[in-house]
């Protein structure tokens, strides 16, 4: 997932220079990974952002309208709360995908797990991207994709099981 989003994130980012900038700013602070931006990044956001996103607005807006409007509707508060383009292109599309496992589970500990290993995964993905080639990015793309459409089927024929 997080290959996928970087990979589209880096398409848009080359016809908007001025955002990639802007973008690459506001990520310096996170270079340097101490014990401190691992336990925020990493333990306490995805804990907080996903009792707010999907507990609370997604879940008390589900009451008044069907999932997946509740679903478009918190996905875009967390990509506007990340405050800037890139990370909210990014939140928008992950925060549908949260959503979704929010639904198929019922329960937001399956969300917070979720979005603790993207985080950690994230504090990573710059330095791997510069040490790859074009075509292995893009093949990691496409393996990507497969195995989140995969991972996706294999937790929905689960639910339905339960």
């Amino acid at each position: 997932m997080e290959i996928v989003a970087s990979f589209i994130l880096k398409l848009i980012l080359c016809c908007l220079p001025a955002v990639s900038l802007e973008y690459s700013k506001a990520l310096s602070s996170l270079v340097e990974l101490t014990a401190e931006t691992l336990f925020l990044v990493v333990i306490l956001a995805p804990i907080f952002e996903e009792m707010v996103f999907r507990f609370l607005i997604m879940g008390g807006i589900n009451k008044l309208c069907p999932f997946i409007y509740a679903n478009i509707i918190q996905a875009v508060l967390f990509g506007l709360y990340h405050h800037n383009l890139v990370q909210s292109v990014y939140a928008f599309i992950i925060g549908l995908y949260i959503g979704y496992i929010k639904k198929l589970f019922g329960n937001v500990v399956y969300c917070i797990l979720f979005h603790m290993s993207l985080n950690f995964v994230g504090l990573f993905i710059d330095n791997m991207y510069a040490n790859m080639s074009e075509m292995f990015i893009r093949i990691a793309f496409v393996i990507s994709m497969a195995a989140l459409g995969g991972i996706t089927y294999l937790m929905k024929n689960r639910c339905e099981k339960l």
